[in-house]
């Protein structure tokens, strides 16, 4: 009688290791479950301020046609804070480009990134990467002339992806 009782008291602890050991992982599941959702907000608003910036970038871009001549940069031109709804933090949203004479085009890119909250040293971002050819505004009968700033004009010729 008194074996059958220590057998029990076995079975009773190894039940209740059975449970806790279940009960952890669905708690644990259940927050990688969370970190993902929050992930995926968070991806989805760098997303569309890296498309927005871009987007607004390249129209200026389009329209401002004085502004063709200083192009000449390379590397970064415009940095831009945002406000994430989801989470509240400050993001930072750069432009990047980098104008090729040579093809007569400009390539464009638009990086949307935020400190990760549980690494330090890495970073959620999202970005966007686009071209523009150049584009005689009057057609001269010669296509390989040279064209004068004056006479340049950029459009969007699509994405890199």
């Amino acid at each position: 009688m008194g074996e059958r009782g220590i057998i029990s008291s076995i079975t009773a602890l190894f039940v209740m290791l059975i449970l806790t050991i279940s009960i952890a992982t669905v708690k644990n599941i259940a927050a990688r479950q969370a970190d993902i959702v929050r992930y995926y907000r968070i991806e989805n608003e760098l997303q569309a301020a890296a498309e927005s910036y871009f987007n607004e970038f390249v129209a200026n871009l389009s329209k401002d046609s004085a502004y063709y001549g200083e192009l000449n940069i390379r590397g970064q031109l415009k940095e831009h804070k945002v406000t994430l709804k989801s989470s509240n933090e400050q993001a930072n949203v750069t432009i990047y480009l980098k104008k090729s004479n040579t093809y007569k085009k400009i390539l464009i890119m638009s990086l949307a990134e935020l400190p990760n909250y549980s690494q330090n040293s890495s970073n959620i971002y999202k970005k966007v990467v686009g071209y523009m050819s150049l584009v005689p505004s009057s057609t001269t009968p010669d296509s390989d002339a040279d064209i004068s700033p004056e006479e340049e004009n950029y459009e969007f010729t699509g994405y890199i992806y």
